[in-house]
C-alpha cells in the first residue's frame, strides 16, 4: 500500500504543475528574446558554442561582472531549439525547486505534515510580471540559483550532523557557485550563520560557531574583492556595474525584492494592472 505522505506529495506536485502549466503557452521574454538566437549567431560568426561562451565571460569581466555560472544560457539555447522545449525546462526547474525546498523544510522541522502543507501553499506565491519575470524569462537562472543555495544548506546540515567534511566542502563549493552565478548570493551568507547557530548553539561557544562559518565568509571576501577589482578597472565610464555605495539604492532594492514575494503584490501594490 502506498504511503499516505507519498500519495499526498504526488498530488501536491501535480497541483503545482497545473498552476504554472500555462507558462508553456508563453513566448520568449526579456533577455531570452535575443539569447534564443544563439545558433544563428554562432553560424554567422563561424565559432563554436564553448568559444563563444568563454569570450562572453571575458567580455563581462571587462565590464566589471564576474558571473560565469550564468552563461550556461548559450549552451542551453543551443540545445533547446524550440520555445516549447525551453518552457518545459523552466517548468521542470520550478517544480524541482519546490520539491527541494519542501525537503529542506522537512529537514528543518522534522514534520512531514508541515512540509506537505508548504508544498500545497507555495503556488499561492506564484505570480507573473510583464517585465523581467523569472518564470517567463531568464532561462531558469533564478531557479538554478535557488537550487544551488538550498542544496548548499542541506549539505551544511549533513556536515553539522557529523556526516563528514565532504559535505562542508560541497556546501562551500555550491555557495561559491551561487555567487559566480548571480551576485545577490552574497546576501545569503547570513543564512549560513543562522543555520550553524541554530544547530550548534547548545553545544558550542560563539567562537566555534563563527569559526565554522568562516569558510563561507572567506569565499565571499575573496570573490567580493576580485569583483571590486574588476569593477574598478572596468572598461566603462558609467553604469550599474561600477562600484557604488549608494545606501538608498541598496535599501530600495532589498525592499522591492522582499515585497515582491507577497501574493498579487505586482498588481495590488504597484498598480500594474493588465490592460
Amino acid at each position: 500500500m502506498i504511503n499516505n505522505h507519498i500519495f499526498v506529495a504526488v498530488l501536491c506536485v501535480i497541483f503545482n504543475v497545473l498552476v504554472i502549466l500555462n507558462i508553456a503557452q508563453s513566448d520568449y521574454f526579456g533577455d531570452d528574446l535575443y539569447n534564443f538566437q544563439i545558433s544563428g549567431v554562432l553560424y554567422h560568426q563561424q565559432t563554436g558554442i564553448f568559444d563563444y561562451t568563454l569570450e562572453s565571460i571575458r567580455g563581462w569581466m571587462d565590464n566589471g561582472r564576474l558571473f560565469p555560472g550564468a552563461l550556461y544560457v548559450y549552451i542551453l539555447f543551443d540545445f533547446l531549439t524550440s520555445v516549447l522545449s525551453y518552457k518545459i525546462f523552466v517548468l521542470f526547474m520550478i517544480v524541482l525547486n519546490v520539491v527541494v525546498f519542501v525537503y529542506f523544510v522537512y529537514r528543518v522541522s522534522g514534520s512531514k505534515s508541515l512540509s506537505l502543507l508548504v508544498m500545497l501553499l507555495i503556488p499561492i506565491f506564484f505570480q507573473y510580471r510583464y517585465y523581467h519575470d523569472p518564470f517567463l524569462s531568464f532561462h531558469g537562472l533564478m531557479q538554478l540559483l535557488f537550487l544551488y543555495v538550498i542544496l548548499s544548506f542541506l549539505l551544511l546540515f549533513n556536515y553539522l550532523e557529523g556526516r563528514g567534511g565532504a559535505n562542508l566542502l560541497g556546501s562551500v563549493l555550491l555557495f561559491s557557485l551561487s555567487i559566480l552565478t548571480y551576485e545577490i548570493s552574497y546576501t545569503f551568507i547570513l543564512f549560513y550563520l543562522f543555520i550553524i547557530w541554530r544547530m550548534k548553539a547548545d553545544c558550542c561557544r560563539l567562537r566555534n560557531i563563527v569559526f565554522q562559518w568562516m569558510p563561507y565568509v572567506m569565499v565571499a571576501i575573496i570573490l567580493g574583492l576580485y569583483t571590486y577589482y574588476l569593477r574598478s578597472n572596468a572598461m566603462i565610464e558609467s553604469g550599474p556595474y561600477l562600484p557604488s555605495w549608494d545606501m538608498w539604492s541598496i535599501i530600495k532594492t532589498y525592499w522591492n525584492q522582499s515585497v515582491s514575494v507577497i501574493p498579487i503584490s505586482y498588481y495590488a501594490l504597484y498598480g500594474n494592472y493588465p490592460a
